[in-house]
């Protein structure tokens, strides 16, 4: 696999404790993983005691998910991460961000020490700092990413249904997906002058 996706999955059910190690050591020497919200994500899911706690670039915190609709802020990394970039231009981007639908909620989660927060709660804060929504980091050799929310599927179908494109959500997951196996076109080149 070049990316595994865990969304609203609960791996008790399913008696999948021994393969979470395996999956920790795949993002370790190289993989990609993804946790995206839902009622068995994050702390809910049981993944603070999982071998997976280290991975995610968050902690859960304790508490029940937030259900408040808000709308994600854009954060100094993300105006400048391949993942939140959805226009050439700055300005555009941030338009973009902008215009997008609310969200219905988040998990909340504390972003560990080194991960990148590219989008987070405007309001809800964790310990001085504002809850993320989208965060990233690597991890050993490989890359995690934790969407916090199950409802970024409102970038595509509510912006279309409010008369407005499912291209930002689209571009989302484009650039997640290519930046979390590390497409060589997202790598950034650096050029000194002798």
């Amino acid at each position: 696999f070049d990316l595994v996706i865990f969304q609203d999955f609960a791996y008790r059910p399913y008696r999948m404790e021994g393969y979470l190690p395996n999956l920790r050591e795949y993002v370790k020497n190289g993989g990609a993983f993804v946790m995206i919200g839902g009622t068995n994500s994050f702390g809910e899911g049981g993944y603070p005691s999982s071998p997976l706690a280290e991975v995610l670039p968050v902690d859960a915190v304790g508490v029940p998910p937030d259900e408040r609709p808000f709308a994600p802020r854009l954060t100094a990394d993300g105006l400048r991460h391949p993942i939140t970039q959805l226009a050439s231009s700055a300005e555009a981007n941030q338009q973009i961000w902008a215009s997008l639908p609310q969200l219905p909620g988040i998990h909340v989660t504390r972003a560990k020490e080194g991960a990148q927060v590219l989008l987070d709660h405007p309001h809800l804060t964790v310990g001085g700092a504002n809850a993320p929504v989208l965060a990233v980091h690597e991890y050993g050799r490989g890359r995690a990413m934790a969407l916090t929310t199950d409802a970024s599927w409102y970038w595509s179908l509510v912006a279309a249904g409010q008369g407005g494109s499912p291209r930002a959500y689209e571009r989302i997951w484009s650039n997640a997906i290519r930046w979390l196996v590390r497409d060589p076109e997202l790598t950034p080149v650096r050029i000194e002058a002798l």
